[in-house]
């Protein structure tokens, strides 16, 4: 997964450094950086926030994070665990909660949980086309589809809201460097997709946006 963790602990960054640096990609940022889009723009799969900072800087990065990808998924370090905090925070979508002081290991095993439940799997469009949601890429035949860096971040982008519309706002607000109300750019994206898969996953909703859909209708001929 690529994981982005906000920490201003220098011990809690150095344990999750030692052990999730060989299995995921991670970024370290501190809670008083500023969350733009060259931070982002990759996209990531899971947050881990310290909580100890003030709540309008949290709430701050929340709102950042979940603008440009409303499914990335977040877990929260040191939450309060009273009833008023604990339903604010799963407002927010927040998928789990550790409380300091912890072990190395509980943070483990709820990354663990979310990687193995959500990223580490593949899609099956057919036997031979597939998407592997670990490495995020297309397959077929066994060999990988060569696509551009916005193609992958569009494919991926839709792979993980697959059957569900993503609407040309968020597109615009994930892909490109500036908010283009323009969808030239997002057409030719699809088009080149569609013409490099070897069949076509990609529905378009007329004046929504565009879907990725696991039930094929339109099969390339070959």
């Amino acid at each position: 997964m690529n994981i982005l963790l906000i920490l201003d602990s220098e011990f809690i960054k150095k344990s999750c450094h030692n052990m999730f640096e060989e299995k995921h990609k991670l970024t370290f940022c501190k809670s008083n950086d500023n969350l733009d889009k060259t931070i982002i723009a990759d996209g990531f799969d899971l947050i881990v926030i310290d909580r100890d900072i003030p709540d309008d800087i949290f709430l701050n990065n929340i709102e950042t994070v979940k603008r440009y990808d409303d499914f990335t998924q977040i877990i929260l370090i040191n939450c309060d665990n009273n009833p008023l905090e604990l339903k604010k925070l799963y407002a927010l979508d927040i998928v789990d909660c550790l409380k300091k002081p912890f072990l190395e290991i509980e943070l483990k095993i709820k990354i663990d949980k979310i990687f193995e439940k959500e990223y580490s799997k593949i899609i099956y469009f057919n036997e031979n086309f597939f998407y592997n949601m670990d490495i995020k890429q297309f397959y077929y035949n066994k060999l990988p589809i060569l696509l551009s860096k916005k193609e992958n971040l569009f494919s991926n982008l839709l792979i993980k809201r697959i059957n569900t519309v993503v609407t040309h706002e968020t597109i615009n607000q994930s892909i490109f460097e500036e908010n283009i109300q323009d969808l030239t750019y997002s057409r030719k994206i699809v088009s080149n997709l569609r013409k490099k898969l070897p069949i076509n996953i990609i529905k378009t909703v007329s004046r929504v946006g565009y879907m990725i859909s696991s039930e094929i209708e339109d099969k390339k001929i070959e």
